[in-house]
């Protein structure tokens, strides 16, 4: 009764995907809990240590010019390079 030969590296199902809001006032959120600025960085940092998946997705306000929204996404990829973000509609 041997266990399996090689483990397959598989996303688990119970893996939530991480959703980073940006409000029009530039409000952080993280999956709807308030996130301040200032704390993204080490609040990231946390999130994607013991995940398999690092996968973000950015939900910004409309209002938002895109140079904001770019300057977010340059701070995201630079805390972790394996951090993959995408865009939501």
């Amino acid at each position: 009764g041997g266990g399996p030969a090689g483990q397959v590296h598989r996303l688990s199902a119970d893996e939530t995907p991480i959703v980073l809001q940006i409000a029009a006032n530039r409000q952080l959120a993280i999956n709807r809990h308030a996130v301040a600025s200032d704390t993204l960085t080490a609040v990231l940092t946390d999130l994607y240590s013991s995940r398999a998946n690092k996968v973000l997705f950015l939900s910004a306000d409309k209002s938002l010019e895109y140079r904001q929204v770019a300057e977010l996404i340059d701070r995201i990829k630079g805390i972790s390079p394996g951090i993959e973000v995408g865009l939501m509609p």
